[in-house]
């Protein structure tokens, strides 16, 4: 029992721990605001929040493989300029890798021209990628982060496979709707034959040999 008591409080500790991180997970919390400056052309401003005792790698590191901070979206209607880096960040020696490495704390602000080709949409959606990590913990994030363009309008999306040779709109064979006169027939013509098959049936088995007693 003695043995069972530490072990118990040292599992509860351990699942207490990783239902925190669980629940929140998120090193750094984004927030973006875009500026229209010509036609089709946006400069979004971004602004991270980061969680105390964390830092994020700021500067690209090939020898560590850290890319630093870059910013991916899946539409190719959307071009990206190079992002500007407004938290530049500090160099000083990393625990993870046991180097000097540019990281910052606390806050992260960076801005990035989009240009987008064609009709452009109502929300943006841009996805931030970055390494993180503490006196302990490294791992790479990323975040979708929604941008507002202000455009007016939701474009439409169909998602009906279309066929060319098929004409929705002028079909081979006309359809037609019956009326309810024509559903009142159809329904008596349906009752009298099933009558008529029933009531032959009842006939035909009293030609049965069986039958010929119970007469």
């Amino acid at each position: 029992m003695r043995f069972l008591k530490p072990c118990s409080v040292f599992f509860l500790s351990l699942v207490f721990s990783f239902s925190a991180r669980a629940q929140d997970s998120s090193i750094v919390t984004w927030k973006a605001h875009a500026q229209k400056i010509a036609e089709g052309s946006y400069k979004v401003l971004f602004t991270g929040t980061v969680k105390k005792g964390w830092h994020v790698y700021t500067a690209a590191d090939a020898a560590s493989e850290l890319s630093g901070i870059t910013v991916t979206v899946d539409d190719s209607s959307v071009s990206l300029s190079a992002i500007d880096l407004q938290t530049k960040g500090t160099v000083s020696p990393d625990h993870v890798f046991s180097k000097p490495l540019t990281t910052a704390s606390d806050s992260i602000v960076f801005s990035q021209t989009i240009h987008i080709s064609g009709k452009t949409p109502p929300v943006l959606a841009l996805q931030v990628n970055y390494e993180v990590a503490d006196l302990e913990s490294f791992f790479p994030e990323s975040k979708m982060v929604k941008v507002t363009t202000g455009a007016v309008g939701v474009p439409v999306v169909s998602n009906r496979i279309l066929i060319p040779t098929i004409d929705i709109d002028h079909p081979l064979t006309p359809c037609k709707t019956s009326s309810s006169s024509d559903t009142r027939q159809t329904v008596s013509k349906s009752l009298f034959t099933v009558f008529l098959i029933g009531f032959l049936g009842g006939l035909a088995s009293l030609l049965l040999p069986c039958l010929f007693p119970m007469i």
